[in-house]
């Protein structure tokens, strides 16, 4: 019989453990998911970021980066507050990390390379209608000049 109640105190506290366990898995997770995984505005963000769950706490570091327009890689770790957990018949890690590749479908704005070209294809586009725009007054000018010539000699007997 008393083999029966150590066996059930040691299911107990393995139950216990891997119940620690899950919530400092769930803390590692929700640390790396504040991380970022894209880098469209920057060349390569860095975040940091922490979670938490019951009584376990977390803390992540990572990094983005973009290999191409629509290609980029991002990788974090996580570090748990408080150590592993072991269960009886194992443990759960005290660190996590990840690995992640993002492929952006569809168009693109270029990013702020993009908008500095499309900027100066617009300066350029305004540049060349200003010239036109002068053009054509000094030719309307001109005609307004020929206008008041002919109505002048019009008017004279």
């Amino acid at each position: 019989m008393q083999e029966v109640k150590q066996s059930i105190t040691v299911l107990d506290q393995n139950l216990n453990s891997l119940g620690n366990g899950v919530a400092g898995a769930t803390a590692l997770a929700s640390a790396l998911a504040s991380l970022p995984v894209d880098s469209a505005q920057s060349p390569l963000p860095c975040g940091g970021g922490s979670g938490g769950y019951s009584d376990r706490y977390a803390l992540a570091m990572g990094c983005a980066v973009n290999l191409a327009s629509s290609l980029s890689l991002n990788a974090g770790g996580a570090y748990l507050f408080g150590g592993a957990s072991s269960y009886g018949g194992g443990s759960l890690s005290d660190v996590a990390g990840r690995f992640g590749v993002s492929y952006r479908f569809g168009a693109r704005d270029g990013g702020p390379l993009g908008t500095a070209r499309s900027q100066r294809r617009l300066e350029n586009e305004l540049r060349a209608i200003k010239e036109e725009n002068r053009a054509l007054q000094t030719v309307l000018v001109a005609l307004q000049k020929r206008v008041d010539l002919l109505h002048a000699s019009a008017s004279q007997p």
